[in-house]
């Protein structure tokens, strides 16, 4: 997988996954993200995507955000996200319950992911980014 992003902010833009054979589609694009301000926000696409008929989705934390991932009609896959305050070494991803309440997903994820490799505040990895991709 390739994470692509212009931005020092941004940990990813559009990603890409050359080895799709395990899936039916040809494009190399494995997801395009959107970012929403809020974990309200997420909650209420979470709403709406479990109301559309046959629209399969996934939440999920990635430790440095809350997602929801689903496919179009045409089959291209999209992940909607908010940032947590945390960062973890990568890959990391578990299932979470956008039903529960804000305070309840930030402990749930705090709880998950705070003795896992890399546990940093969100603005110090940032930090440490920017740099990165200065160099």
């Amino acid at each position: 997988m390739v994470f692509l992003s212009r931005s020092p902010k941004e940990h990813h833009q559009i990603v890409l996954n050359p080895r799709q054979s395990h899936r039916s589609i040809e494009s190399p694009i494995d997801h395009i993200p959107f970012r929403v301000e809020s974990i309200s926000a997420l909650i209420g696409f979470n709403s709406a995507l479990n109301q559309a008929t046959n629209i399969s989705i996934q939440t999920v934390s990635h430790d440095s955000a809350w997602s929801i991932y689903f496919r179009d009609p045409e089959g291209n896959r999209f992940e909607i996200f908010t940032d947590t305050p945390w960062y973890v070494n990568q890959p990391c991803k578990f299932d979470i319950n956008l039903e529960q309440t804000d305070e309840a997903l930030m402990q749930y994820t705090l709880d998950k992911i705070k003795n896992m490799a890399g546990f940093l505040a969100a603005e110090e990895w940032h930090t440490a980014h920017k740099v990165n991709m200065e160099h």
